[in-house]
């Protein structure tokens, strides 16, 4: 389940498994992290059997990752402990937390961080929490030990019946926790209050005492997602209901007020993706709303109206499979499925794969299609969490990731490999066009339009083959080799791959598969838009081959040395990152500066990205410069930039965040002042609490640290977390207006304790 409010102090995590290099995609090569602990087992006593599914959320605090579900065991392959609901590993490692031994009666659905790091608060369909009354549905655990803090007061009952009061999400605003799922009362531990509201509760953050005053009714079933707007005026529900306060046109989808939970009016009711209808997750942005649910729909709402605007589709009403989960990050919003189909966007004629995850730009709600994940297990992903290290956990009941095998969850962190093919000679037995020869195949691009000249292709014709000599024996760790997307999946089938030192003797597969020191795969049947090989072997020369007469044709294959056998350069480290960039209008011109980056040899050259409209980043330019024109611009349009610095051995920083501006008719923008002032009011190893001056008539302020997007806030005070101690920063805080352009910002420099 995700939690919006919590995403404060995460860098944008920007992730793919294994995508080709596409500097100018919105998502960039990754790969699944080695998992040495996973956990099995399924609660046997779940009021929820529909759904076999091992883990239901994920969330961190510190340097832990905290897993919660319906598993009864951990294990590394060689050791099985018991440990039931719930268990924490170590976010750099994966190692399973042995000192964090929590004791809860039944599964865990929810997990929610308290802002400042104290608390784990946990829902789920536990009965008690450490043998203590009053703990059922609810709890709030010691984050290090996993036992009960008695110091919160609520928890949530379903008196006078035999089925207990389940937590199915918690929602963090910035004083209050909302607990949803299907329970009848809130209540006091201390037995001094009980509330009847139907599955919603409030509760003060400091101390878990229940709001009274907030109530709702919820009827014909269930709340399964919560979603704050970035207002916290409204709070909106997903699950399986048909009602909530009586209201018509609330059915599966509806907005409470934060204040007293009456329910949103004047917006258009969520029309559902068919007769038979839930919806598990929502997540709201300035300007939308994301509903993921059943019959295999994710749908883009107008924020202002509740009008659809965009469609996604797994599969078919018949064969695809149900989002489950979304998770905000930055302008990426990720959401999960039990799907591995194909994906559409309704009315656009697009038709792409989909493994378990995908990712769309939180803005205009398209698909970015550059993600691309390899997931197995059969009920799919149902948690997301983006953590502080730019990783994107995922968890469910994925049995293999990237084609590793995982226990139920993984983990996908950024990873600029080299595609050592790339970097190598390429060829191929024949050439279809000239224009779309083997070296299509390593051009950077996964498009995969034949007509887009983005496809390698052979002729017609007996045992067709592609090949790279990559100049020098390599440890290789991975193959990925992307099929055409327009059409003909069958041209790329029942397909070889050989790896071997010595150069191929033969065009015949069947004879090359025989042939002294050569390693071989098999990849049977029509391959879907991608398919991975793991040889974990050395070699100098990879072919891709088929049997028989056919075409070959693919739209990229990237092949990934081992870690630590990447060919040598001499530096691998990145620039930092470009700070205090500007955009500033001059008629139809946009000038852009920044302060130069640092590196340990030397920065060569900054590349610069534009967004047109809201639309995806494209490159636009590079300089040696600090500052750059972009002529010739069009009036009434909105612009957004970001920058890298990138040194002599291609290492690139880590994005700016973004700078805004809008082309008025006749040239200029409206831009709206800096704060008054951005106070360090308290500084610790890895945290600091800033206090600013919010600007008159601004929708919201942005938090930057280092040039890096945070978080969207509107409190006056934030917690910026995951430092490193004796570092400065730049902490930088701008407005933001109504129409998502940012204002001027101001900076405040802080060194952490050491």
């Amino acid at each position: 389940m995700s939690h919006p409010k919590n995403r404060r102090g995460l860098i944008l995590v920007v992730v793919a498994v294994i995508a080709a290099l596409l500097s100018s995609s919105p998502a960039e090569a990754a790969a699944p992290l080695p998992m040495a602990w996973g956990v099995d087992g399924l609660d046997p006593a779940s009021v929820t059997p529909q759904v076999r599914n091992h883990v239901w959320d994920i969330e961190q605090i510190g340097n832990k990752i905290y897993v919660g579900g319906k598993f009864l065991t951990v294990d590394n392959g060689a050791q099985t402990v018991s440990q039931r609901f719930l268990a924490a590993f170590d976010v750099d490692t994966g190692v399973w937390d042995s000192s964090f031994r929590p004791n809860l009666e039944g599964s865990v659905y929810a997990l929610q961080a308290s802002p400042d790091g104290t608390r784990l608060l946990v829902g789920g369909e536990f009965t008690n929490a450490d043998g203590l009354p009053n703990t059922s549905g609810l709890v709030a655990l010691d984050p290090a030990t996993g036992r009960v803090d008695t110091s919160w007061k609520g928890f949530v009952e379903r008196p006078w019946t035999q089925r207990p009061a389940v937590v199915y999400d918690l929602e963090l605003g910035a004083n209050h926790l909302y607990a949803v799922g299907k329970f009848s009362h809130v209540s006091r531990s201390d037995n001094s209050s009980r509330t009847r509201t139907a599955s919603i509760g409030k509760f003060a953050l400091g101390s878990g005492i229940p709001d009274s005053q907030f109530v709702a009714d919820v009827t014909g079933g269930a709340v399964w997602g919560a979603g704050l707007d970035p207002d916290e005026g409204f709070l909106y529900l997903t699950g399986y209901f048909t009602s909530v306060n009586g209201s018509p046109g609330t059915a599966n989808l509806a907005a409470i007020n934060t204040s007293n939970g009456a329910v949103r009016t004047g917006v258009q009711p969520f029309v559902a993706n068919h007769v038979v209808s839930y919806q598990h997750d929502v997540i709201v942005t300035s300007n939308k709303i994301f509903v993921a649910g059943s019959n295999h729909s994710l749908q883009v709402l107008e924020r202002s109206t509740q009008r659809l605007l965009l469609q996604h589709t797994t599969g078919s009403n018949i064969n695809g499979g149900d989002y489950q989960a979304l998770e905000r990050s930055g302008d990426v919003i990720y959401a999960s499925c039990h799907c591995r189909v194909e994906h559409r966007t309704i009315g656009q004629g697009n038709l792409d794969g989909i493994s378990h995850v995908a990712a769309y730009n939180a803005n205009t709600g398209q698909r970015i299609d550059s993600f691309v994940t390899q997931t197995s297990g059969a009920a799919g992903v149902w948690a997301l969490k983006a953590d502080s290290n730019g990783c994107l956990w995922i968890g469910g009941d994925i049995t293999a990731s990237g084609g590793r095998k995982v226990g139920r969850f993984t983990r996908l962190c950024e990873r600029e490999s080299t595609n050592l093919a790339r970097e190598g000679v390429v060829s191929q037995s024949s050439n279809y066009w000239p224009t779309v020869g083997a070296s299509k195949a390593v051009d950077g691009s996964i498009e995969g339009t034949f007509t887009n000249l983005s496809v390698s292709s052979t002729l017609q014709q007996n045992n067709p083959w592609w090949q790279a000599d990559l100049g020098s024996s390599q440890n290789i760790s991975e193959i990925a080799i992307y099929n055409r997307s327009d059409c003909c999946p069958e041209r790329l089938r029942n397909v070889f791959v050989f790896v071997s030192d010595s150069p191929f003797t033969s065009s015949d597969p069947n004879v090359v598969k025989n042939q002294p020191g050569v390693s071989t795969y098999m990849l049977p049947g029509a391959r879907a838009r991608v398919s991975f090989v793991n040889p974990n072997t050395s070699g100098r020369y990879v072919r891709i081959a088929q049997s028989g007469v056919s075409f070959l044709t693919m739209a990229e294959v990237v092949v990934l040395g081992a870690d630590g056998q990447q060919p040598p350069v001499p530096d691998t480290e990145r620039p930092t990152v470009p700070t205090q960039h500007q955009a500033t209008v001059n008629q139809t011109t946009v000038q852009l500066s920044w302060n130069a980056s640092t590196d340990n040899v030397g920065v060569v050259a900054y590349e610069i990205y534009r967004s047109t409209n809201g639309g995806a980043f494209s490159f636009l330019a590079e300089t040696q410069s600090i500052n750059y024109s972009d002529t010739d611009l069009q009036p009434n349009t909105g612009y957004r930039y970001y920058f890298r610095a990138r040194d002599a051995a291609g290492n690139k920083s880590w994005r700016t965040g973004y700078r805004s501006v809008t082309i008025e008719d006749g040239g200029g923008v409206g831009q709206l002042p800096a704060p008054a002032f951005v106070n360090v009011t308290r500084t610790e190893r890895r945290k600091v609490v800033i206090n600013y001056a919010k600007v008159a008539g601004a929708a919201n302020h942005e938090i930057l640290v280092n040039g890096q997007l945070q978080a969207t806030d509107n409190d006056s005070w934030y917690v910026v977390r995951n430092l490193e101690p004796g570092t400065t920063y730049q902490i930088e805080v701008r407005a933001i207006d109504g129409n998502g352009n940012p204002g001027a910002s101001r900076l405040a420099t802080v060194t952490t304790s050491p």
